[in-house]
């Protein structure tokens, strides 16, 4: 009967230190959860002299994308790792605590904190995961009669500050962030008042051809005049709002004042350009963009192409298959969507193939270091881009040396400094009453299939010959689009009419060679077409016809010289009668 009720006891003992854990500790990585960790550090701290200890939060910078990437059970293992090696890396007087999602919180002596650093970065740097992962630190020394949730939060101010800055990874929470944080909650607390009397004005960035610096869209911007401060640039309150939900109020008004200017310019007759306005995540979680937009372009009767859609990269990582679902319906309704940011973040190559959008923007932070293996990548997407049958668009171009290079590479079209700063309404009206300066807009042009720009010298760079020469190039020579995995002939020279008229292969209204080619040389001329796209060098090949006297001719075709226009490529194509010499090469065999 004793041992009975010694084993019950015990059994009573073992069930109690379950519960107790579970209670205490969080359920992946097994050290303290939130409130326990709280309790614990407040109990360390107790009697002990408080500026001899700090509290040390840390974050892991884009966690969302891991678990987009590879699944849930790798981030999972990503936490329970980094928890594991942080607890045997702190002595006997210090505490451990997973505080959120992808945040864990120390309670240490400050002597120690430089030996925990090292040893943070180190277990991120060895962490045997298949991507890099990277520490956002903050500090927070412990001041007297203050509770351990609010050190926290102070430490977590200190990260934030620093999140995504590729050179800072560790912050200390001073008098400069608590005065930022002061200065933010004055913000948005009267933000609402400040909507209300009209104080977010809308600021326009144009988007240039880089081939004749004319002006084919804009981006709709916002800038908050502010009555005592001035001018608040919207990297301040823009991640203020998206915390707090007043983004949805705010980008709202942007998307319905920038249809109402485009419908006052299309009513007084004036020149107007399509317009692209920014869509948070914030907004695709907690509203219905999709009912809002169209609702917002039926009730001002504004074609919808006018009103391009910019959806940042990262947004597509974080709820990948409702945005991917809401860029099809937009697009199907008529909207032009746009990848904001592209190359921001770490899911570039994996979300492309399954990313319906009209526009790739590239994330010009891509050259900041301008090496070669920069330029590398930037190539890469441009091409990857191309063959997905994107229009492509760099955003920050601020120097020659930066137009040059993407015209080099084949990509068309630039945001930037370089070109335009972004500029009040009235500027920007003024700006574009100037039709000279004015391309034919991107929108219409992704949409209009029978659409061939009049300026054809505009589509290539000074180095490569103009359609004005064409007709003076000894040689057959015609200039093709290709589009949609179709190719239309747009220009040729005389000489490239007489070799098919010669050959009688065709009439005078009758000179598109594609159209005498039969679908196996179709499919040639196709594949050589994405080649020269991709390696940017000319491609041959032979094909042979029947005249109409049933007679073969054999004509060399040579492809070359990339340019585009919207999402459309132009090629020469030029063409050689290799008749006689491939007939004598047939004697002789």
């Amino acid at each position: 009967m004793p041992d009975e009720i010694a084993d019950f006891h015990a059994q009573i003992k073992i069930l109690k230190e379950k519960l107790e854990s579970y209670r205490d500790n969080d359920a992946l990585t097994q050290i303290y959860n939130k409130m326990t960790f709280y309790k614990k550090a407040a109990e360390l701290l107790q009697d002990k002299k408080t500026g001899d200890y700090i509290i040390i939060c840390i974050d892991i910078e884009k966690f969302s994308f891991v678990n987009a990437l590879y699944g849930n059970e790798t981030g999972d293992f990503i936490l329970w790792y980094i928890a594991h090696y942080l607890q045997e890396s702190l002595t006997d007087e210090a505490v451990i605590g997973r505080i959120g999602g992808d945040i864990f919180a120390v309670c240490l002596q400050d002597k120690q904190q430089q030996k925990f650093l090292d040893n943070v970065f180190s277990i991120f740097t060895n962490a045997p995961v298949p991507m890099k992962i990277v520490p956002a630190v903050g500090i927070c020394r412990v001041k007297e009669n203050t509770a351990v949730s609010f050190l926290c939060d102070w430490a977590i101010l200190a990260l934030r500050s620093i999140k995504r800055n590729y050179f800072r990874h560790v912050a200390l929470f001073d008098d400069t962030i608590r005065e930022k944080m002061l200065e933010e909650q004055a913000l948005l607390s009267i933000a609402e008042e400040a909507l209300s009397n009209g104080e977010f004005k809308l600021y326009f960035q144009p988007k240039c051809n880089m081939n004749n610096g004319k002006i084919v869209g804009a981006e709709v911007l916002i800038r908050w005049l502010h009555p005592r401060k001035g001018i608040v640039m919207p990297g301040v309150f823009i991640p203020l709002f998206e915390k707090n939900g007043f983004i949805e109020k705010l980008d709202s008004y942007i998307w319905e004042e920038t249809v109402i200017w485009l419908k006052k310019r299309i009513e007084m007759g004036a020149n107007v350009v399509p317009l692209s306005v920014n869509i948070s995540r914030t907004d695709i979680t907690n509203m219905d963009v999709y009912s809002f937009l169209t609702r917002l372009v039926e009730k001002y009767e504004i074609d919808p192409h006018f009103l391009e859609l910019e959806i940042t990269e990262s947004a597509y990582i974080d709820k990948t298959e409702e945005i991917i679902n809401l860029s099809a319906r937009l697009m199907d309704y008529g909207f032009i969507v746009q990848i904001d940011d592209f190359g921001s973040g770490y899911s570039s190559l994996n979300i492309l193939k399954d990313i319906k959008a009209n526009v790739l923007k590239i994330d010009m932070r891509f050259l900041e270091t301008e090496d070669k293996k920069s330029k590398d990548i930037i190539q890469s997407v441009v091409y990857m881009g191309r063959w997905l049958n994107m229009l492509i668009i760099t955003e920050g171009v601020e120097k020659q040396e930066q137009v040059d290079f993407l015209r080099k590479i084949g990509c068309t079209y630039a945001q930037g400094f370089f070109y335009y700063r972004a500029m009040e309404e009235k500027a920007f009206e003024k700006l574009i009453d100037k039709s000279e300066i004015i391309d034919y807009p991107m929108g219409k042009y992704l949409t209009d299939e029978k659409y061939m720009p009049t300026d054809i010298d505009g589509l290539f760079h000074e180095n490569v010959l103009g359609s004005q020469l064409l007709g003076k190039i000894i040689g057959a020579l015609a200039i093709y689009s290709y589009k949609n995995d179709e190719l239309h002939l747009q220009q040729a020279n005389e000489e490239y009419g007489y070799i098919i008229r010669h050959n009688g292969l065709g009439q005078d209204a009758d000179i598109d060679i594609i159209e005498l080619l039969d679908n196996v040389d179709r499919e040639k001329i196709k594949q050589n077409i994405k080649k020269v796209l991709l390696e940017n060098t000319p491609a041959d090949m032979i094909v042979v016809l029947k005249r109409k006297n049933k007679n073969k001719c054999w004509l060399k075709i040579r492809l070359f010289t990339v340019a585009e226009l919207h999402r459309c490529s132009f090629f020469y194509i030029s063409i050689f009668d290799v008749t006689e010499s491939m007939e004598q090469l047939l004697v002789k065999t």
